[in-house]
C-alpha cells in the first residue's frame, strides 16, 4: 500500500472525504445515507412541503402535513439505522479479519 499524500510530506490536491484505507461499501453506504439526508431536507422545505401542507384529506386520522412530517421523520429514522447497523456490521467484519491474521507472537505472557 502506498503511503499518504502527508505521509509523503505534499499537500493532497482536491476534496477528499474519506481516508484511502476506508472500504468502498463504507464509502457507498455513507453516500447514499448524505442523498437521503438531503431527500429528506428537502421534502420539510419550499417548494415540496406546500404541495403537502393542507389539513384534509386526513392521513390515518392526521392532517396531511402533520403526516408527511412524520413519515419524513421514520424515514429518517430508518436511514440512521441503516446506517449504524451497516457499520457495526463493518467493524465485526474488520474484527474477523483481523482475527484470522492471528498474531505472530504467541499471545502469551512469559513473565
Amino acid at each position: 500500500m502506498k503511503p499518504h499524500a502527508e505521509e509523503q510530506g505534499r499537500i493532497p490536491r482536491g476534496l477528499r472525504f474519506f481516508s484511502e484505507n476506508v472500504p468502498v461499501t463504507t464509502r457507498r453506504r455513507r453516500f447514499l445515507f448524505v442523498l437521503v439526508w438531503c431527500g429528506i431536507s428537502a421534502m420539510m422545505m419550499w417548494p415540496i412541503y406546500p404541495l403537502m401542507s393542507g389539513a384534509t384529506p386526513l392521513v390515518l386520522g392526521l392532517p396531511r402535513s402533520l403526516a408527511w412530517v412524520l413519515v419524513a421523520m421514520v424515514l429518517m429514522f430508518g436511514s440512521l439505522l441503516w446506517l449504524f447497523l451497516g457499520d457495526e456490521a463493518e467493524a465485526k467484519r474488520r474484527e474477523a479479519r483481523a482475527g484470522q491474521g492471528g498474531s505472530k507472537t504467541g499471545g502469551g505472557d512469559d513473565g
